[in-house]
């Protein structure tokens, strides 16, 4: 009996305290129609917050949380997280010009999404998805 109680404490210990955060890249758009298939999990969050008709994977990159100030690229942006998944400070940088600086609680599986920076064909947002 004691070992089943030891394996579900660490197991809940696990989920709590370590994962990986994934970040997308994502350009949303009036220009064409659909959902690329690499977003087929956060589609849903997608579609329900942003009035667009088109989502198109950029870039993706990710990261073991907690995040020690680690730092992602995607495709000209640069992406640092810091803490744990309950106060996770991310900051989002264009070149030297810092475009968002907050800190978030994420939870497993439920996207947040930053972003509605300009680009060429519409804006791009990253979604963080925590699991």
């Amino acid at each position: 009996m004691r070992v089943i109680v030891l394996v579900a404490i660490f197991m809940t210990a696990g989920a709590v305290f370590g994962g990986s955060l994934s970040m997308r890249l994502v350009e949303v758009s009036n220009a064409g129609r659909g959902v690329d298939s690499s977003l087929k999990d956060v589609a849903s969050a997608l579609q329900g917050q942003l009035s667009f008709n088109s989502y198109r994977l950029v870039s993706s990159g990710s990261t073991a949380l907690p995040a020690g100030n680690t730092k992602t690229s995607l495709s000209g942006y640069s992406v640092a997280c810091d803490g744990p998944q309950n106060a996770l400070t991310i900051t989002i940088l264009h070149g030297r010009k810092k475009l968002v600086s907050t800190t978030v609680n994420l939870r497993n599986g439920h996207p947040v999404l930053l972003g509605g920076f300009p680009s060429s064909g519409g804006k791009l947002i990253i979604v963080f998805v925590a699991y």
